[in-house]
């Protein structure tokens, strides 16, 4: 193999690595994307179980006073 094959085969697999690298940059940058969305909904289901939480903590004691008033009555 000639110094010019020789040659043209590194630069040959430099371009070639370097479209594998630029693949694997697009699809890191895809993943982080989706992560940041995936992060978004977590953060509202959060906030949704935060809010069912005080709301059933609420009901439960509104129970318990109904409860006391109807035990008083009875």
């Amino acid at each position: 193999m000639s110094i010019e094959e020789r040659m043209e085969f590194v630069l040959r697999s430099i371009e070639s690595h370097d479209r594998q690298i630029g693949d694997l940059v697009d699809g890191l940058a895809q993943t982080k994307a989706q992560i940041d969305t995936l992060a978004v909904r977590i953060d509202s289901l959060a906030s949704s179980v935060e809010t069912l939480v005080k709301v059933s903590n609420r009901d439960g004691v509104d129970i318990l006073n109904l409860a006391r008033i109807a035990e008083n009555r009875s």
